[in-house]
């Protein structure tokens, strides 16, 4: 998921981040194409960021990435005026601010190295666990109660990915490595954001955390990037708008439909990005990555519908929030 937000992973929490409020109709279909388009979109950046990989760094990409999203978030900041859009970025939570925009600096950076320098598909699946440290963290940080099932479900997703990894059969890369550290960085992003939406709106917390991205990015850019020339300049818009169109479908997905039902789509992003690294780039990987997939995707629906079900219970007269 998701850069920002996260490559995939948090959509849930999306749909309640961004302010849109679920029907009280439910419209699978219409969350089925909004959630296959967000993963084709997804599909379309992976590429994008794999072929200027061998040009410009991570830290590159991550600050460019940064000034297409300010870019992008402005006219929805100002279009009430410019007076309108400052009243609407005084917030009292900086630090919340400051803390998502280090960890989300720090999940794209990796997950771009990752997806640069190592089989996508593998990349992918790897940052799949995202759903799985985000049970942990919330139980750590948020202090939510966990039951068994969920537990068993977290577990067996990360056995998903020592299926993936094989340590001891085969050896681990920094690569590797970093596609579970970006997931667990985007899993504190999903807290803070968790946090963050019981009292901001959207456009503050996506603006901020656009913000904060290019102050963290603009000095690794300078000492370790390379300048981009005209002909990275299309893939690194191209990066960004697919990013942002992809969690704008993402939120349409779950407004349209229940998340028990919209995330198990997030599939269709691995059978993509399958396709595209064997037709574009020649890459095939190991069977074991598809039965480690499987499993880490499973773990994650399972979560879901168990979350789903909570919801409901805990308000049963109102659309679950997503």
């Amino acid at each position: 998921m998701t850069d920002e937000t996260d490559p995939a992973g948090n959509e849930p929490e999306a749909g309640r981040v961004s302010g849109v409020s679920p029907d009280s109709t439910n419209h699978p279909v219409l969350g089925a194409l909004w959630m296959t388009a967000a993963m084709t979109s997804f599909t379309v950046m992976v590429v994008l960021i794999r072929i200027i990989s061998d040009r410009l760094t991570a830290f590159d990409v991550a600050f460019y990435r940064a000034l297409v999203g300010i870019a992008l978030t402005l006219p929805f900041l100002l279009r009430g005026g410019l007076g309108e859009g400052l009243i609407l970025l005084k917030t009292t939570r900086y630090g919340l601010y400051v803390a998502r925009g280090l960890f989300t600096y720090l999940a794209l950076v990796a997950y771009v190295y990752a997806v640069g320098h190592m089989i996508l598909v593998d990349a992918i699946a790897l940052n799949s666990t995202i759903p799985l440290f985000t049970v942990v963290l919330a139980t750590l940080v948020l202090r939510e109660k966990v039951g068994p099932r969920r537990w068993l479900a977290t577990m067996a997703g990360f056995t998903g990915a020592l299926i993936i990894l094989r340590p001891g059969l085969v050896e681990i890369g920094l690569p590797a490595i970093l596609a579970l550290a970006s997931a667990a960085c985007y899993g504190v992003t999903g807290i803070v954001v968790k946090i963050l939406s019981r009292t901001e709106p959207a456009v503050r917390i996506v603006f901020y955390t656009n913000l904060l991205l290019a102050l963290f990015a603009i000095g690794p850019a300078l000492i370790f990037g390379n300048p981009p020339g005209w002909g990275e300049a299309l893939p690194l818009l191209g990066i960004g708008a697919t990013a942002n169109f992809a969690h704008f479908c993402m939120i349409r997905a779950f407004s349209a439909a229940d998340a028990s039902f919209v995330a198990p789509f997030d599939f269709v992003r691995l059978i993509l990005v399958t396709f595209a690294g064997y037709f574009l780039f020649g890459e095939t990987s190991s069977p074991w990555v598809w039965v480690g997939a499987v499993v880490i995707f499973a773990s994650a629906i399972i979560i879901t519908r168990i979350e789903a079900r909570r919801g409901r219970n805990a308000h049963p007269k109102s659309a679950p929030r997503y």
